[in-house]
């Protein structure tokens, strides 16, 4: 935690933040293939953050954003894809 706070997380609205986001826009129907165009996609931050900043209502941006620098840094550390 100490870590995803000097990136900016806010303990007292990302994690609700976080939960309203999955609620309001879902989750994936299905796992794309393990080496679709989307899997390589979704673990891409640039193509993420581009997605967030092309669709994403402006007032939700930079919340989605931050999340995503946490989530990215947090698969870094772990070795791991960032979603899949």
């Amino acid at each position: 935690m100490e870590r995803l706070n000097q990136l900016g997380y806010k303990l007292k609205l990302h994690p609700s933040f976080t939960e309203f986001i999955v609620n309001a826009y879902g989750i994936l129907k299905e796992r794309p293939g393990e080496n679709s165009t989307q899997t390589i996609d979704y673990n891409n931050s640039d193509f993420l953050r581009k997605r967030i900043m092309t669709t994403a209502p402006r007032k939700l941006q930079r919340d989605l954003l931050l999340v995503l620098t946490c989530l990215c840094d947090m698969a870094e550390k772990d070795g791991r894809p960032l979603l899949l």
